[in-house]
């Protein structure tokens, strides 16, 4: 196996892990390890560490596709690889190849658990609830793994608390 971070040379070159390094969810991993590290500076109070790591926990927007509203994979140049498919499942060319790490572009568009608002205010309120919704009436999400763990949550963060409630009291009951 590979201890450490892998891509993190991309990410920190390009700002995100270009496709042609890695795969593309490893950006919004990095990124919410810098939001969590930004906190733990925030704590012991090193400012400059805070404000340095908490910007950084913002890199997932170079893969953030405004025209979509999905996350994608990104070339090193900037482009975006095309074609894309938001349910396009896993990484081609082996674990760490091009892709989506044991998910889709559709599921890690919401892994931004620290940064939700966002992705709200990006797509609307209506736009983020009903992509919520229909991710679990066609059964989109896997809630036994981490990029989908805080969707049901996020209804109340979109104004919807009722819609939390009772996702959480389906997923508890069915898995």
């Amino acid at each position: 196996g590979f201890a450490g971070n892998r891509h993190l040379k991309s990410y920190m070159d390009n700002g995100y892990v270009a496709n042609e390094d890695g795969p593309a969810s490893n950006t919004l991993e990095y990124a919410y390890d810098d939001w969590c590290f930004a906190q733990f500076s925030k704590a012991l109070r090193h400012d400059s560490t805070y404000e340095k790591f908490l910007a950084r926990s913002k890199n997932y927007r170079n893969i953030y596709d405004t025209s979509i509203n999905y996350v994608r994979q990104r070339n090193a140049d900037g482009s975006w690889v095309s074609p894309f498919n938001a349910f396009q499942f896993g990484t081609v060319g082996g674990w760490n190849g091009k892709g989506f790490m044991e998910g889709t572009p559709y599921q890690y568009s919401f892994f931004v658990p620290y940064d939700i608002q966002w992705v709200i205010k990006k797509i609307g309120k209506d736009t983020f609830t009903n992509r919520l919704e229909e991710g679990f009436k066609n059964n989109w999400f896997d809630m036994g793994n981490q990029p989908s763990l805080a969707i049901p949550f996020y209804f109340t963060c979109a104004g919807k608390p009722f819609l939390t409630q009772h996702y959480s009291r389906m997923i508890a009951s069915t898995m």
